[in-house]
């Protein structure tokens, strides 16, 4: 490993991809992080605890380690975490955070789960859609993979059960049958499709009804 560098520690490149954490998304603040704080060689003194006297480039460490952590939680954390001790170290922070948004984020987890368990395609395939991509969004801000097949196995399970024949098409590339987001393109590509037909249809009808009947409607 390279020898530690205050400079390079101190770099805040990449920070800025960094989510904010509110709480709800602690899992994805933390992976993202450790990533950015392993790389700044400042990983160790958030997860391990530093025992007395501190040299001084731990002393260093510390403070570059709760600069970054200071500018990735919101105001109302910040303001929770650091006012009542001016010698905070990073393992607190990191130690506190923990332990008050980790279940947090499980439970928020859960929650986005039971709607995911509840969305059938009990309406209109746009509807249903809209529905489906809301869902994955919230997965991916808790920092959930979603592309992981099974996401596009229960889409493809749900609208098979009202219009199998749009999956059999679709099936046809397994690329797009694979991407949960790519599937629910090409369905909505289809349920525009449809719309556009049933309003086709609508005027179709409009246009052959007779004077007497277009008085009647």
């Amino acid at each position: 490993m390279d020898a530690f560098n205050q400079k390079d520690a101190m770099d805040d490149k990449g920070l800025s991809n960094i989510p904010t954490l509110t709480g709800d998304n602690y899992t994805l603040w933390k992976n993202k992080l450790k990533f950015f704080l392993d790389a700044q060689q400042l990983w160790e003194v958030c997860t391990t605890f530093q025992p007395p006297p501190l040299t001084e480039t731990t002393k260093i460490k510390h403070a570059c380690a709760l600069s970054h952590l200071s500018v990735t939680i919101d105001n109302s954390i910040f303001n929770a975490t650091f006012s009542n001790s001016d010698d905070v170290t990073p393992h607190q922070v990191w130690t506190l955070l923990k332990s008050k948004y980790a279940a947090q984020s499980i439970f928020s987890l859960c929650r986005v789960w039971e709607d995911w368990d509840s969305i059938y395609y009990n309406t209109t395939l746009m509807q249903y859609i809209d529905k489906v991509h809301k869902c994955l969004t919230e997965f991916k801000t808790l920092g959930i993979d979603v592309t992981h097949v099974l996401f596009s196995c229960c889409i493809i399970s749900r609208v098979s059960r009202v219009k199998r024949s749009i999956m059999e098409t679709i099936l046809n590339d397994p690329t797009i049958a694979a991407d949960p987001f790519q599937l629910l393109a090409k369905l909505r590509d289809q349920a525009i499709f449809e719309v556009t037909q049933l309003k086709r249809n609508s005027q179709k009808r409009k246009s052959e009804l007779t004077p007497a009947e277009v008085l009647s409607t």
